[in-house]
């Protein structure tokens, strides 16, 4: 007769007490898996994680700031503001600088206002001498080198809001780009920390400029590289959407032609200078208060701004003897001699001929 082999009681209670551990851990694991994913798919909110396995008290972990609650580690502050403004009935589209009325080719008024002592004054914040450079030589406010490079962008990157508000008074266009297709709001972007007043100041200029992009395709808001300043940017972007960015009703809840006509003339959803063509929109130039030359000479510090008076006064006076000499030649003698060696001659005096 065949001996059968029976576990003890001690043999099966441990047996099926290792059998109840290993179904534990697999609980365990299914369930944070499972609250896992649905935590992922939620809203944030105050929640309350316990420890099934240990029994230990409930924690309430508290919900993150703002900012980090609409981006996640695959999405970016551009993500953010598109779907912003898709919510708001805007397209969301971006549009390349390049190819629009923001692409213009500088004036030989800008170049000749792009000197060194010009850009100097500005890069110390000399905002004395830069008026006078303004309001008293008649340089350009958006002077800039053949590359489009202006002294708008660099106040910007300097987050220089005082230099701003100054060039801003004197007339300068933010609504420019550089032959990268870098609108003065990529440089505000580009900076170590965001100056909040002065990107407002350049909205308030235009509140397209979030949704132009240079030529590699990136936008003002791709600019922003430091991530612990994405909270700061959705708090701003939340906070000035209703003055910058409307809402706008869907066309077919509205059938008011009139209301939509409205619309299309001052609250546009495509940005007006995207329709325009390259090198359509010339930046104005200020009143000629001289030359181009002296314009020039002024911004390279060869001539200070006070000196401007008096050149157009010598200018005036040499134009005014000219004239007098074309219409009463025989009233007039010349004086000539010979200044140097080679027979070169020049006009030594001017006088009345006491003959006459």
């Amino acid at each position: 007769m065949a001996l059968q082999y029976y576990p003890s009681v001690s043999q099966s209670s441990n047996r099926l007490k290792r059998k109840h551990i290993e179904v534990g851990n697999i609980s365990n694991v299914m369930f944070e898996s499972m609250a896992s994913s649905i935590l992922a798919n939620i809203d944030w909110v105050d929640h309350v994680v316990a420890d099934v396995s240990t029994h230990e008290p409930a924690k309430i972990i508290p919900k993150p700031p703002l900012g980090e609650q609409r981006l996640n580690a695959k999405s970016s502050l551009q993500d953010f503001f598109i779907n912003m403004m898709k919510s708001r009935g805007y397209s969301g589209s971006t549009y390349c600088t390049l190819t629009s009325g923001y692409n213009n080719k500088p004036s030989q008024h800008q170049i000749s206002s792009y000197g060194v002592a010009f850009t100097k004054a500005i890069r110390s914040s000399n905002l004395l001498q830069v008026r006078k450079y303004l309001f008293e030589a008649g340089l350009n406010p958006n002077a800039c080198n053949k590359f489009g490079e202006s002294v708008v962008h660099l106040v910007c990157r300097q987050r220089n809001h005082d230099m701003l508000g100054l060039l801003l008074e004197a007339g300068c266009s933010v609504q420019v780009c550089d032959d990268f297709g870098r609108t003065p709001l990529h440089d505000a972007c580009w900076t170590s920390s965001p100056n909040f007043k002065l990107i407002s100041m350049l909205l308030d200029q235009d509140p397209w400029l979030l949704c132009l992009k240079d030529c590699r395709g990136s936008t003002p808001l791709g600019y922003v590289k430091d991530e612990s300043h994405y909270s700061l940017w959705v708090n701003y972007l939340e906070e000035v959407a209703d003055k910058y960015w409307p809402c706008v009703p869907a066309d077919d809840a509205h059938k008011n032609n009139a209301w939509l006509d409205k619309l299309t003339q001052k609250d546009s959803r495509t940005p007006p200078l995207v329709l325009m063509e390259p090198n359509s929109r010339p930046i104005p130039t200020p009143e000629l208060l001289s030359s181009l030359s002296v314009i020039e000479r002024v911004a390279n510090g060869s001539l200070q701004p006070g000196d401007i008076k008096r050149v157009k006064e010598d200018n005036h006076q040499t134009s005014s003897t000219k004239l007098q000499c074309e219409k009463n030649p025989a009233r007039i003698r010349i004086s000539l001699e010979h200044t140097t060696s080679k027979g070169a001659l020049s006009a030594k005096s001017l006088v009345p001929s006491p003959e006459l």
